[in-house]
């Protein structure tokens, strides 16, 4: 079913006017296609850590490891999300563009890099 409606949209979109670096992320619920309600225009949704999000252990050698990330992961229970969408039967999408994170995330480590790490 997945791969059905990702060739759909793919087929839907290859001529329309998106960015050349838009992603969509289209998620599809594990069900037969007739259980399918239809489909929403949603966000990303988040993943939270319940718990701990650093656990220090000891290996077999006897030396400390950190292992990043424990905890429950549970879902951010927000409104018009992909998670939300996809639990209540509906074929979620969403588009994301890397390059804006990108150059965004690119200027703010400069203005970092130019006043905590030269001199």
């Amino acid at each position: 079913m997945a791969a059905r409606v990702a060739l759909k949209v793919a087929r839907y979109i290859i001529n329309r006017d998106f960015p050349k670096t838009t992603f969509l992320n289209i998620n599809v619920p594990n069900l037969d296609e007739g259980e399918i309600k239809s489909y929403k225009i949603t966000q990303q949704g988040r993943l939270i850590h319940n718990g701990d999000g650093v656990i220090e252990k000891m290996d077999p050698r006897g030396e400390s490891t950190i292992w990043i990330g424990g905890g429950q992961l549970i879902f951010d229970k927000a409104r018009k999300t992909d998670v939300e969408a996809v639990s209540k039967s509906y074929i979620s999408h969403h588009s994301t563009q890397p390059r804006f994170d990108e150059l965004f995330l690119n200027s703010r480590i400069k203005k970092v890099g130019r006043s905590k790490f030269t001199n």
